[in-house]
């Protein structure tokens, strides 16, 4: 997916809608690049996205991974990944 404010701005409407979708592809993945979004899309359940947030887990049966929506973030800075490790650091301390 590109950046919004380039004209060949992929949405996942525009995905589905096109041909993109050929009869060998099994899901296919769109991350958000300015908050915590992942979103699958698999042929097994119809295309019907399913989204994953700080957290959540996401496996990828079409090559058999699984990681967390945090491994898939790691690197990206946004308020909503900092609003999420400071709840995860507040938390721990909280315990101890």
């Amino acid at each position: 997916m590109l950046s919004p404010e380039r004209s060949d701005f992929i949405s996942i409407a525009d995905y589905q809608q096109s041909e993109i979708i050929s009869e060998t592809k099994q899901e296919y993945v769109l991350i958000e690049q300015d908050i915590v979004d992942v979103e699958v899309c698999r042929r097994s359940e119809g295309w019907v996205s399913e989204h994953y947030f700080m957290g959540d887990e996401v496996t990828f049966a079409a090559i058999d991974l699984t990681l967390s929506v945090n491994e898939i973030d790691e690197r990206v800075v946004n308020e909503d990944v900092r609003s999420f490790v400071d709840g995860v650091a507040n938390t721990e301390l909280l315990d101890r």
